[in-house]
């Protein structure tokens, strides 16, 4: 090998790194969804590589209420929420009030949608304590308990139907054990549109 091609193609490697770092200074990074996993977060329309239209919930602009109100970051600190190693692109920590108020988070639907799915579980920092367990409500009835959900325990894949149905909510409490470490944590919500007119969207290769 010549030793005279080295800088060449270190000066190469250098400018090439150089417009990498610009370009994701300009659009920023997101890597491509998983083929089995819900889509990485994008602000309207994103696809999963089955094709179907997905919508990301903006858990800042709908009702939520927690203890702690923390949308897409750990209960202490600015990371990406986790459920079982696995870091959430979206996220909301619903915490039970220590008075024995729920945490909620409520979503109109409009009858736009047919689908919501999402992961609920104790986030991983929480302490071995915590204990939640969430309600589904459609249209004011219950529609689905988890049932009680502990620190570690494998997260709930929420999967529901919405098809003719104006609101849905996601309410947790606590165990009836105190409100100490109770992190419940959704994860990665998603709806899928009955119509999608995506205005912007992204195509994962």
């Amino acid at each position: 090998m010549a030793s005279g091609s080295e800088p060449a193609r270190g000066c190469a490697g250098l400018r090439a790194a150089a417009l990498l770092a610009l370009l994701v200074a300009a659009f920023g990074c997101h890597s491509a969804p998983e083929p089995t996993g819900p889509a990485t977060s994008y602000p309207a329309i994103a696809f999963r590589r089955s094709g179907d239209p997905v919508e990301v919930v903006q858990l800042a602009a709908v009702a939520y209420t927690s203890h702690a109100k923390r949308v897409n970051a750990r209960y202490a600190g600015d990371e990406p929420a986790r459920l079982s190693g696995r870091a959430m692109d979206t996220s909301a920590i619903m915490h039970p009030f220590p008075d024995g108020r729920p945490a909620r988070v409520d979503i109109g639907l409009a009858r736009r949608y047919r689908l919501f799915t999402a992961l609920f579980g104790i986030e991983d920092c929480a302490q071995s304590l915590g204990t939640v367990q969430a309600t589904i409500y459609l249209d004011g009835e219950p529609a689905l308990t988890t049932g009680v959900l502990r620190p570690m325990d494998r997260p709930v894949a929420l999967r529901i139907d919405l098809r003719g149905r104006s609101r849905i909510e996601i309410v947790v409490a606590d165990a009836g054990d105190g409100t100490n470490s109770d992190h419940g944590l959704l994860g990665n919500p998603l709806l899928y549109p009955v119509h999608a007119e995506p205005v912007s969207f992204i195509t994962p290769p």
